[in-house]
């Protein structure tokens, strides 16, 4: 009985870190992906505006 029990106590401890991880590992890779997002469009604008930039330089 014993045994039974403190293994039956290991799985639960295991499964709540499994799910634990899982969570923060989904919310790391969410945050990652918003600011990659938010990165890619800030380098976007930062382009496009370089882009405009060099069209008026070189119409001058």
């Amino acid at each position: 009985m014993t045994l039974m029990k403190k293994r039956t106590k290991k799985k639960i401890t295991t499964k709540k870190c499994i799910s634990m991880w899982r969570t923060y590992v989904i919310r790391v890779t969410t945050k990652l992906s918003k600011e990659a997002v938010m990165a890619k469009l800030k380098q976007r604008k930062y382009s496009s505006f370089i882009i405009v930039v060099f069209v008026k330089w070189s119409m001058h």
